[in-house]
C-alpha cells in the first residue's frame, strides 16, 4: 500500500492557465470536476495527474459553471506550485482539510 498522494499545480501542465491567471491560489477548484487520477509520466515513471474544473477569479459558483481546465500533478513535480484552492462550499471539506 502507499498514500496518500499529494497533488499540486504544475506550472508545465497548467502553462496556457497561468499566463492568464498568473495567481492560482486565486482560483475555485469545483471538487465534483476532479477526476479518478490518470496515469502520467512526465514526473515519474508511473505517476499520475488529475484533472478537474476551476471557476475564473471574481465568478459566482452558485450562478456560473467552471470553464477553466485544471491539471494537478503528484507533488514532486518540479514545476509544481504548491496552491491552496478556495472551494465553492466549505460544508463539504473533510475534517482533516484546511480552511480559514
Amino acid at each position: 500500500m502507499r498514500g496518500p498522494v499529494v497533488y499540486c499545480l504544475g506550472s508545465e501542465a497548467n502553462a496556457e492557465l497561468l499566463k492568464k491567471y498568473p495567481e492560482p491560489g486565486e482560483l475555485m477548484i469545483d471538487p465534483a470536476s476532479l477526476e479518478t487520477p490518470l496515469p502520467d509520466s512526465s514526473v515519474r515513471p508511473n505517476g499520475l495527474k488529475v484533472a478537474g474544473k476551476a471557476w475564473v477569479p471574481g465568478s459566482n459558483p452558485r450562478t456560473t459553471k467552471p470553464t477553466l481546465d485544471v491539471v494537478l500533478t503528484e507533488f514532486i513535480d518540479p514545476t509544481g506550485i504548491a496552491t491552496y484552492f478556495f472551494i465553492p462550499n466549505l460544508t463539504k471539506a473533510v475534517e482533516d482539510e484546511l480552511s480559514l
